[in-house]
Formats: structure tokens, sequence, C-alpha cells
């Protein structure tokens, strides 16, 4: 009987080891495809117009606040 026991909680322990190997592997597969859909959005050609609004804002013509407004409305 107690080897039965023994092998039970073995079994749960590797069991509880397990899922903690497949949760974090869930988390960094979660993260590697977020960070690859921020750079694929990060990596397109800028208009015109925001190329434009960049050069004010690095000018100084422009507070950040309104260039973000300005962006927004932009991109929509």
């Amino acid at each position: 009987m107690m080897g039965w026991s023994d092998g039970v909680d073995n079994a749960d322990a590797w069991m509880t080891v397990c899922g903690f190997v497949v949760g974090v592997a869930l988390l960094a597969c979660t993260i590697v495809l977020i960070r690859a859909s921020y750079r694929d959005r990060s990596q397109e050609p800028l208009s015109e117009a925001e190329r434009a609004l960049r050069l004010r804002l690095a000018r100084g013509e422009i507070d950040v606040d309104e260039f973000l407004r300005e962006q927004s409305v932009l991109r929509r």
C-alpha cells in the first residue's frame, strides 16, 4: 500500500510540473505573437502626411498632444 501512495504523489508532482511548463510555454508564445504584431505595424511605410506631421513635431511647431490627435485622424 505504501508504494501505491508514493506513486500517486509522484504522479501528482509530475502533473503539476508539466502543467507549469505548459503554462509558461503558452505565455511565451503569446508574448512572441504580440511583439510580432507590433513589429509588423511599426514597419509600415509612412505616408507623406504622417512624415510631415513628425517633422512638425521634431521642429517644435506642434506639441505631443496635438501630434497624437492628428496622427489618430490620419490612421483612420
